[in-house]
C-alpha cells in the first residue's frame, strides 16, 4: 500500500486476488439462485471462497457448469 492508500499487487497477488474474486462471485451466485437472499449469500460467499481449495472449487465449479449446460 502506497501514501495514498493504494494497494499494488505482484503478479502472484494479482492471480491470486482474480482467484478469490471467481469464487466470491460463483458461491454468491449460486446461493441467491438457491433463494438465500442477497445480502446473506454475499456474506456466507466471503466465508466460502477463503475454505476451499482451488483445486475443490474447480472442480465443483466444472461439475455444476456441465449439469447447467445439459
Amino acid at each position: 500500500m502506497d501514501e495514498d492508500f493504494f494497494l499494488h499487487l505482484t503478479d502472484l497477488g494479482r492471480e491470486i486476488a482474480g482467484q478469490t474474486y471467481e469464487k466470491h462471485r460463483f458461491f454468491t451466485d449460486l446461493l441467491t439462485e438457491a433463494g438465500v437472499d442477497p445480502a446473506s449469500a454475499e456474506r456466507d460467499a466471503c466465508r466460502m471462497e477463503h475454505v476451499i481449495s482451488q483445486k475443490s472449487f474447480e472442480h465443483l465449479r466444472n461439475a455444476y457448469n456441465s449439469h447447467k449446460e445439459d
